[in-house]
């Protein structure tokens, strides 16, 4: 019984995931970088290495133009990458570079 419950747990928590990043990309596109970021940074403390998350926290903090936000999301994302021992995919590199000359 506790298999079928914890199966369903992380089926519930993906979903919520999904649609946390899904809405924060919505905010992102209607100029609500603020919002966008917020939504991804509760998908990334439940997920903290889903790379849709980090794509959101970095664009939305970019486009806030905060750099101090910029900083603290680009160390966040470096730190699950090097926890997992990956590199970051095509997409996250391009925004962490952006993230260095901003």
């Amino acid at each position: 019984m506790a298999d079928v419950c914890e199966a369903e747990i992380t089926e519930v928590r993906a979903r919520y995931v999904h649609n946390l990043l899904a809405l924060g990309e919505l905010r992102l596109v209607t100029a609500d970088p603020v919002q966008a970021w917020r939504l991804a940074d509760r998908a990334l403390r439940l997920e903290p290495f889903e790379p849709r998350g980090h794509r959101l926290a970095l664009a939305a903090a970019l486009r806030a133009r905060n750099p101090q936000r910029t900083a603290e999301t680009r160390a966040r994302v470096l730190d699950s990458l090097r926890q997992l021992g990956v590199r970051p995919d095509p997409a996250t590199e391009i925004l962490l570079r952006q993230s260095v000359s901003s």
